[in-house]
C-alpha cells in the first residue's frame, strides 16, 4: 500500500529529504495529486500533534522533555497552548453530548472548524519564524517540483 509506504517514509525522514520526495512521487502516481496532497496534510497534521504531546508529557513528567527544553520553557507552552488547546477540544466534547443526530454536511463543516481551531496553536510559531527569518532549507515534497 502506497500511502502506508509514505507514512512511514515520512515519519522517518521528519517530513524532509529525498527519500520522501521520492515517496510521494509515487503516492502521486498511485492515487493522484489531489489524494496524495490530503494524505501528506494528514502526516503533517499527525506529526505535529506527537511533538505537542510530546512536549505535554515531558512537562508533566510523564517522559523525558526534549534534551535542552527548560521548564521555563515547558511551563510556558503548558500555559499558553495546551490548555486552551485541550479546554476547547474538551468544552466541544461536552457540549457535542447533547446534540441531537446531525446530517452528514454539518458533520463535515464541524469538522473542518475542528481541525481549523487544533491547528491555530501554530500560528504564533510561525510568526516567530517569519519575524527572526528562520526557514528549513532541507527539501520535501513541498518545496520540490513533483512528477
Amino acid at each position: 500500500m502506497p500511502v502506508v509506504t509514505y507514512a512511514r517514509i515520512f515519519g522517518e525522514q521528519n517530513g524532509r529529504g529525498e527519500m520522501e520526495i521520492e515517496a510521494y512521487q509515487q503516492l502521486v502516481h498511485a492515487y493522484g495529486e489531489k489524494e496524495a496532497k490530503v494524505h501528506r496534510a494528514m502526516c503533517w497534521f499527525l506529526m505535529w500533534g506527537s511533538w505537542t504531546g510530546n512536549t505535554l508529557n515531558g512537562f508533566v513528567g510523564r517522559k523525558p522533555g526534549k534534551p535542552g527544553a527548560s521548564r521555563f520553557f515547558l511551563f510556558t507552552f503548558f500555559l499558553w497552548y495546551v490548555i486552551p488547546f485541550f479546554g476547547i477540544i474538551n468544552t466541544a466534547a461536552f457540549f457535542l453530548r447533547f446534540l441531537p443526530p446531525c446530517p452528514k454536511w454539518f458533520n463535515a463543516i464541524f469538522g473542518v472548524v475542528l481541525i481549523t481551531v487544533a491547528s491555530l496553536w501554530k500560528v504564533p510559531l510561525a510568526l516567530i519564524a517569519v519575524c527572526f527569518g528562520i526557514k528549513d532549507d532541507q527539501p520535501s515534497s513541498l518545496t520540490a517540483k513533483v512528477d
